[in-house]
């Protein structure tokens, strides 16, 4: 990717960062993301404030250099209490 990480917000709002997106990596069907959280950004999913993650993708988005076509892409996600997609687990922090 050519912009490094991939960015959180809150509630898929403009503003300051939660936390960074630094890699995926899938097991079975499922997609799990290591994330560098900011401490405020920790302590509002500790504390209970956030639970869920919302993602930000295309289903196929395509360079607009290159045109060439990539798929489905994540471009970030927001931290929620009211995600898009059901049935995601909750948000877990750990060291």
């Amino acid at each position: 990717r050519k912009v490094g990480d991939l960015p959180l917000d809150y509630d898929h709002e403009r503003g300051p960062a939660p936390g960074w997106i630094k890699n995926l990596r899938s097991q079975g069907t499922s997609l799990f993301a290591d994330v560098a959280l900011t401490p405020t950004g920790k302590e509002k999913i500790r504390s209970g404030e956030y639970r869920f993650f919302s993602p930000e993708w295309h289903p196929d988005w395509a360079d607009p250099e290159s045109g060439r076509k990539h798929g489905p892409t994540l471009f970030g996600g927001g931290l929620t209490n009211k995600p898009f997609f059901r049935g995601m687990a909750a948000i877990c922090c750990s060291e």
